[in-house]
């Protein structure tokens, strides 16, 4: 964890503007894949879709990215990094290539 002068203050107003940056940064980066980044996986619509027209499929990667600023800010075990990195290694695969519910869980 972050010690020193940072949590001298008021810890909830500190982690409140955290969580506002990462979801700022998180919709910022789905946001910027929308606008640019079409060139990655598509999910077509199909009988077991609810939409109606082609999305993007890694939206994940902008919710992951809030999570790692939030992270980087609060300076969690490494542990946890690995554990983050694994779970992004897996969604991306799983959006690329469609990857079986027991590898998934």
């Amino acid at each position: 964890m972050i010690e020193g002068e940072i949590f001298s203050g008021n810890r909830w107003l500190f982690f409140g503007l955290l969580v506002i940056f990462s979801g700022f940064v998180s919709w910022l980066t789905i946001a910027l894949m929308l606008r640019f980044g079409r060139v990655g996986p598509i999910d077509r619509p199909n009988h077991r879709s609810l939409h109606q027209v082609a999305v993007p499929r890694s939206g994940g990667v902008g919710i992951l990215a809030g999570i790692a600023v939030g992270l980087m800010v609060a300076g969690p075990p490494a542990a946890l990094w690995v554990a983050l990195g694994g779970l992004v290694g897996v969604s991306l695969l799983d959006d690329f290539r469609s990857l079986p519910a027991r590898i998934r869980f």
